[in-house]
């Protein structure tokens, strides 16, 4: 689907303009319209919204109020179209009028729309319920055929086209893509994405099979009588309750959400604040001055423990020569000790083993008896050999006391302090030392940061109570939240247990009688439509959210590159960059895409058209007025030339001489199907006359009609 043909007349400053449109081709699907501002730009705009669906459209109008009712909407749709005329069309007309003409072609049909409205001399538009007022022409190929009222006009182009609601994702100006990603934004998304995906057709339908299935129940029980489903009835009247109930508690739901949404908005504003003026989120003043006197009293004990070291150290040098060789010399006297004992034990032992082990002379147990000489051989012998017990000493016994003054257990005493006392010393000074310059650089910070927050305590103590305030309503808010999250699901439970009973009540109760098989039919049908809805819908938001990542990627810095879109259960957008399974680190690596800064809220506004025409295969003309803004050159040359490479239709910037200029138009020229500017001249008055030339834009050298359109 592509535009082909807008033609406007008396409208705004144009007296009567055409804009043709060629069909894109390959590569090349971007038309450039130039125009100065408050000469014509917006208004080819307007005439779009307006020539398409009239008073429906007006709510795309930047700068329209609605009203609460149909009488003050219609009210503010009056003085819309009487502020759109043309004015000096008053003097020039004898009956004047203001309509818009577009050609669209779509595949091998082409649809054109005629939407004019009818004035009085005096500027005032007629009756615009009547057609006298507004009156509305549609031809398919043929003559443009008069439809009888607005609401089937639209209902009409709404068919053959597209529905009025998602003409704000598809024609709208730079500012609404931005705005688009705001509270009021979600809601517009939401929309249409359920026109778009069928999804609301679904919706439409499950409502009118609701109101048959009543009528019918009340017409079958008024001609026949009451039927034996009292239990079947009971079970349908708790599904009404439990969905009214539902829809009660989302609105709820919905209700809680924007508010922690906005709560956690305040809290990060007061913790920038609390950032920019003390350099810290976590800063505490009642803490930093715990702090610093904890550092200080740990400074003073590492300096009183060296001080000790130092004073200690005097007995480790006194030994620093000698000291080695006393202890290997005490612990020699050691095993001295022990192998003197040892002896000493078994010698008074060795008489009774002999006396025991050698048998006396002449004892007739032997035979033949020892003679003495022989008895007292063999004791010597004896004796010898039990001395060999404790002959040699043993390795690293010492050969005499140098310190006999000590015993055992003064000689093992003195050989752990001497070895304490070596192993001390220099070392632990070291330690001590090292310990010493870190408390100091400790207390150094502490003391720098107690001074950076001493003049702002006052300032710092009021954020951080009122962010107290905050994390009160935060934790309040998550609270209801979670309880009616759980209603919600028990409730949903609840119901697709009633919708199983139902069903098999239904299946066994099923009647022979018309009327009977009709109504349980119509209730299958609810319940297949319910439970494809609930499918569809994440469905199509996951490869809306895949869509919309690729295309934000392409438009914005690396900043976010690693970060997915994604849509909240009230249809906001958010980008989440997935590293834990832990949902509180899932919160902290998610982003609302309305805390961005206004050039990536802009790409991603024009993410979500880019998104919404591939996923639904929507070929629907992207118009933008003001594409880039006041964007950065960085930003403003990637999202156009994204947008010429990507949209899968047409594509019409309207742009004045300071945003799509020189290094972006050229930027744009591969992509550029065709170029025309918008000429003013002033008539008096404040009255002008905007005109349009072909094939020409800001910049053409020697064209006086870029030079009209700057002076205009």
């Amino acid at each position: 689907m592509h535009l082909r043909e807008v033609l406007l007349r008396n409208w705004r400053s144009f007296r009567s303009a055409r804009f043709l449109f060629p069909a894109p081709a390959a590569e090349k699907r971007v038309i450039l319209v130039g125009a100065m501002n408050g000469t014509g730009k917006t208004s080819l705009l307007v005439g779009l919204y307006l020539g398409l669906f009239g008073r429906e459209a007006m709510q795309f109008v930047q700068g329209v109020k609605l009203g609460a009712n149909d009488e003050e909407r219609l009210k503010s749709y009056r003085q819309l179209i009487e502020q759109i005329l043309h004015r000096p069309a008053l003097d020039q007309d004898d009956d004047p009028l203001a309509s818009v003409q577009l050609l669209f072609e779509h595949g091998t049909k082409q649809v054109r729309i005629e939407r004019t409205w009818y004035f009085s001399r005096n500027g005032r538009v007629h009756d615009l319920d009547g057609p006298d007022g507004e009156e509305v022409r549609l031809s398919l190929g043929g003559k443009p055929q008069r439809i009888a009222n607005w609401q089937e006009a639209n209902n009409r182009i709404a068919a053959e086209l597209f529905p009025a609601h998602v003409m704000s994702s598809f024609f709208f100006d730079g500012e609404q893509a931005q705005a688009r990603v705001e509270a009021s934004g979600a809601a517009a998304m939401s929309e249409a994405v359920r026109v778009l995906f069928g999804t609301g057709l679904l919706e439409e339908l499950d409502t009118s099979l609701k109101v048959f299935v009543s009528n019918e129940r009340t017409a079958l029980k008024r001609d026949v009588g009451e039927l034996d489903e009292e239990g079947l009835d009971r079970k349908r009247r708790r599904r009404d309750e439990i969905e009214e109930n539902l829809d009660g508690v989302r609105k709820d739901l919905a209700h809680v959400r924007k508010d922690l949404e906005s709560a956690n908005a305040a809290r990060q504003e007061k913790n920038n604040e609390l950032v920019q003026l003390a350099g810290d989120a976590t800063v505490d003043a009642t803490r930093i001055a715990q702090r610093k006197a904890e550092v200080e009293g740990e400074e003073a004990d590492v300096r009183e423990r060296l001080q000790n070291a130092l004073s200690d150290i005097a007995l480790p040098l006194a030994l620093t020569k000698h000291g080695r060789a006393v202890v290997e010399q005490l612990r020699a006297e050691l095993v001295r000790d022990r192998w003197t004992l040892l002896r000493d034990a078994t010698q008074e032992k060795v008489a009774n083993i002999v006396a025991e082990a050698i048998p006396a002379a002449g004892d007739v147990a032997l035979s033949p008896p020892l003679t003495e000489q022989q008895q007292q051989a063999l004791a010597l012998r004896l004796q010898k050999t039990l001395q060999s017990l404790w002959h040699p000493p043993p390795e690293g016994c010492a050969s005499a006391f140098r310190f006999s003054f000590l015993n055992q257990p003064e000689r093992s005493a003195a050989v752990e302090k001497i070895a304490k006392a070596l192993s001390s010393g220099a070392a632990d000074i070291g330690t001590l030392v090292v310990d010493s310059e870190n408390a100091r650089a400790r207390v150094r910070d502490i003391r720098r940061q107690w001074e950076a927050i001493s003049d702002f305590r006052p300032k710092i103590e009021q954020i951080r109570s009122r962010i107290t305030e905050l994390d009160d309503r935060i934790r309040e808010l998550m609270s209801r939240k979670a309880a009616l999250e759980n209603t919600e699901r028990g409730l949903g439970t609840e119901h697709r247990e009633l919708l199983g009973a139902i069903g098999q009540m239904e299946s066994a109760k099923r009647k022979l009688r018309p009327a009977e098989r009709k109504l349980d039919l119509a209730e299958r049908v609810r319940s297949v439509i319910s439970a494809v809805d609930h499918q569809l819908q994440p469905l199509c938001k996951d490869a809306l959210a895949d869509s919309c990542t690729k295309h934000f990627r392409g438009m914005i810095s690396d900043e976010y590159r690693n970060y997915h879109v994604g849509f909240d259960a009230d249809f906001q957008p958010i980008l989440r960059r997935a590293v834990s399974a832990s949902p509180d680190a899932a919160d902290k690596n998610t982003i609302y895409v309305t805390t961005l800064s206004g050039a990536q809220k802009r790409a991603f506004g024009l993410s979500f058209s880019l998104a919404l025409a591939e996923v639904t295969g929507e070929e629907v003309p992207i118009v933008i007025d003001t594409p880039v803004g006041n964007a950065d050159s960085e930003y403003r040359k990637r999202m156009l030339t994204y947008l010429a490479k990507n949209s899968k239709g047409q594509v019409i910037f309207l742009s004045h001489d300071e945003e799509i200029y020189g290094p972006y138009e050229e930027a744009l020229r591969p992509y550029t199907l065709k170029r025309c500017l918008v000429k003013f001249e002033p008539v008096g008055d404040g009255a002008g006359v905007s005109s349009v030339i072909d094939d020409r834009y800001f910049g053409s050298t020697g064209s006086s009609a870029a030079a009209g359109a700057r002076n205009g």
